[in-house]
């Protein structure tokens, strides 16, 4: 039976004229959070394999994973994940938050992420055109003041989720 998040979802994004691609399956799920080293979200799960494996929703779509609908760099979650875990010397010597996956591409660099550490999902918004020269990627990380499924909910109820007050 789907809850009322899945069916609010499936409603907004078809009437929109939006098509997601094929649901991601348990086999795909499974590799990448093997490939991850922890569980996707269960919300974030259930996006991807009961509405869609991305290409749906706001901005430039939510992505998938495993082959799903990529960003505009070709990357999924897991991909852009993994290479963001992987700065370089030129990134100031900071790391990449463990578990804080980008699920919403915005375009210019910009993501909607889903912290999967915490029980009740929170989001946050990666900008990497805030920092000037020698700052650190953190000061590019800003609250939406959302949890992972009232963020869908918003959404799926109209909400305009690009001009949100965004706070450090």
């Amino acid at each position: 039976m789907r809850d009322s998040l899945i069916t609010a979802l499936l409603e907004r994004t078809y009437l929109g004229g939006q098509t997601p691609e094929q649901p991601a399956s348990a086999a795909q799920v499974s590799k990448v959070e093997g490939q991850l080293g922890f569980p996707l979200s269960p919300t974030l799960k259930r996006i991807l394999s009961e509405v869609g494996n991305g290409g749906f929703g706001p901005g430039y779509f939510l992505m998938g994973i495993d082959n799903g609908f990529p960003d505009d760099r070709g990357e999924t979650i897991e991909k852009w994940y993994l290479s963001q875990r992987n700065l370089g010397p030129d990134d100031y010597g900071w790391c990449w938050p463990e578990g804080l996956l980008p699920f919403c591409h915005w375009g210019c660099g910009i993501y909607s992420l889903v912290d999967v550490t915490k029980a009740n999902e929170p989001i946050l918004r990666f900008d990497p055109n805030e920092p000037s020269e020698n700052e650190s990627y953190e000061k590019c990380l800003f609250s939406e003041g959302y949890l992972l499924r009232d963020w869908l909910f918003a959404w799926a109820q109209g909400k305009d989720l690009w001009n949100l007050e965004l706070s450090k």
